[in-house]
């Protein structure tokens, strides 16, 4: 297990529905801005295109992860879409009921009931909309968490050598993806300040949070001699003024299956597969679910205990 101080996805997109879902040919949609429906009193009449732009604009000043926005968005799209309402009141139990049957998973119909007690929660309870809630009474469906499989040690070493042999920034962020557990948005946020080169054990990666929302991400993580060298060879190669890797999400996807397919390995690899191979590998040194929280910088809450008893499983079965 890490030794050191301490200091959770987003909603992932679902190969059943398309990435983007505008709304079109909505009577009164082009009338009506997300602007003007704040200053609007809510009725049953309000258009729903004018209430879904106001919530739209209500999540751009949350603490919602992009996938989360995102997610809520196009399900809100989706359900106007199919159910053919143009007004609040035009909306009713049936509508949510055959929205939620035609969902093609049991995970896709759980998030588009939580997108839509989300809005309706918002309208309701916030901004006290004359409305009955057409979300009572409907209960998501519960959805079977596959089992995680850890990559093998192996699989860890092709990965960590074929990251090696790859574009000069592949090797520091695969290692610390793979060893240390951090996220994508981790190691696209690591800046050259947070680094601590430092002889073990005095070395170490300071985690810093973006923002009071995210206090629970803060953490310092040791860093070992290979972790020390791998860095320090980052450093030089690719000398970085500021952040690490100035690179996107999708480029720390793509850099993942393609480093896994040089590797030879045939099932599929994602950063997700990295930081549960380290949270299994940790609850495999001893940790329990608090230790797992804290190095992986999550909140403390049902949810995140139930990933981490799930993985403190899987430590059992890989060692049996």
């Amino acid at each position: 297990m890490l030794d050191g101080p301490s200091l959770s996805s987003p909603v992932p997109s679902t190969p059943d529905e398309p990435d983007q879902l505008e709304f079109t040919n909505m009577p009164g949609s082009a009338a009506v801005s997300s602007t003007d429906a704040t200053a609007l009193p809510w009725t049953t009449a309000t258009p729903l295109k004018v209430a879904v732009d106001a919530w739209t604009a209500h999540l751009a000043g949350q603490r919602h992860s992009p996938h989360t926005r995102a997610a809520y968005t196009r399900d809100l799209a989706r359900f106007a879409a199919t159910s053919g309402a143009t007004t609040l009141g035009a909306i009713d139990r049936a509508d949510v009921a055959a929205f939620l049957a035609d969902a093609a998973s049991r995970a896709t119909r759980k998030r588009r009931l939580t997108s839509l007690r989300r809005f309706y929660d918002w309208l309701v309870v916030d901004q006290e909309a004359p409305l009955t809630d057409p979300t009572d009474g409907f209960v998501s469906q519960p959805v079977t968490l596959r089992v995680p499989t850890p990559l093998s040690a192996n699989e860890q070493h092709a990965m960590l050598t074929a990251a090696a042999s790859d574009r000069p920034w592949c090797a520091s962020a695969i290692w610390l993806m793979l060893r240390l557990g951090l996220t994508r948005s981790e190691i696209l946020g690591l800046r050259v300040e947070h680094i601590d080169l430092a002889s073990p054990p005095d070395g170490g990666i300071n985690v810093v949070a973006d923002d009071a929302a995210n206090r629970h991400r803060e953490r310092r993580l040791p860093l070992d001699a290979d972790g020390v060298a791998i860095l320090r060879d980052h450093l030089a190669v690719s000398e970085p003024r500021d952040h690490l890797y100035p690179v996107g999400f999708q480029a720390i996807n793509g850099m993942v299956a393609r480093v896994a397919r040089n590797a030879g390995i045939a099932r599929r690899v994602t950063p997700h597969s990295l930081r549960e191979t380290f949270a299994i590998e940790q609850a495999g040194a001893g940790a329990d679910e608090s230790d797992l929280i804290d190095v992986l910088g999550l909140a403390d809450d049902s949810r995140n205990r139930e990933s981490m008893a799930r993985y403190i499983d899987a430590a059992g079965q890989a060692s049996t």
